[in-house]
């Protein structure tokens, strides 16, 4: 209805003004900017008053700590994933649109230098890592990454969720680094490249974050410490 709709304008409006207000650099970095994250920040987010930085290695989130302003979190997440390098990176090569990261050092997703200089690309197939090759550009090993993903992407099966969850349920899920629920929606699924089903959660407070489906749990509860 129309408060619903006044909510969602508001959040939009706060995301904008933090945007508007981020610095882009603090303590020598240069921070990961967002303009869909409320805090103006990538791997931020507001949790009773204060700042939490957290990223992803390996597919689990990783609990940065708790701060008081989104800069000192946003300085937290700069410094353990590397400053945000300005991409002055093709999007586009060989005719393929390629899979931009602003968290890795060579501007692509599933794309690392090696030792030797070269670029090596690497994407995740059934749980296991598989190799695509070694190049002389990042570019080109992109393109390698981007024509795989889009290969097996045509072999993944429609998502559908395995448990009872759907579309809409109302949900809750458990932060270790706050101790405690957060409540939510369900808006949609996918497979990640390594197989496992992900949910994408509307939190209450207007952030969405995929979340992995058994770590989603249906219910309303938020902040409510885990019983021993």
């Amino acid at each position: 209805g129309g408060s619903r709709e006044n909510a969602l304008q508001a959040a939009s409006a706060f995301a904008a003004s933090m945007q508007a207000i981020a610095a882009p650099e603090a303590e020598g970095l240069q921070l990961h900017l967002s303009s869909s994250n409320r805090t103006g920040y990538t791997g931020v987010r507001s949790r009773n008053g204060r700042f939490q930085a957290e990223h992803e290695q390996n597919g689990r989130k990783v609990y940065l700590g708790s701060f008081d302003t989104a800069v000192q979190a946003a300085v937290a997440y700069a410094r353990e994933v590397g400053e945000y390098q300005s991409p002055a990176v093709p999007r586009e090569a060989e005719g393929t649109r390629l899979y931009l990261s602003s968290s890795n050092r060579t501007g692509y997703r599933g794309v690392r230098k090696t030792d030797s200089g070269r670029f090596q690309a690497d994407t995740w197939q059934n749980g296991r890592k598989v190799y695509l090759g070694t190049f002389d550009t990042a570019v080109e090993a992109a393109v390698a990454y981007a024509r795989e993903d889009k290969t097996q992407s045509r072999k993944r099966p429609r998502c559908a969720f395995a448990g009872p969850l759907e579309t809409g349920s109302r949900v809750k899920v458990w932060w270790d680094g706050e101790g405690c629920y957060f409540a939510g929606e369900v808006r949609k699924c996918r497979h990640s490249p390594s197989g496992a089903t992900e949910v994408l959660v509307r939190y209450d407070d207007g952030e969405r974050h995929w979340e992995k489906e058994a770590a989603v749990e249906e219910g309303d509860e938020e902040c409510k410490e885990e019983e021993e």
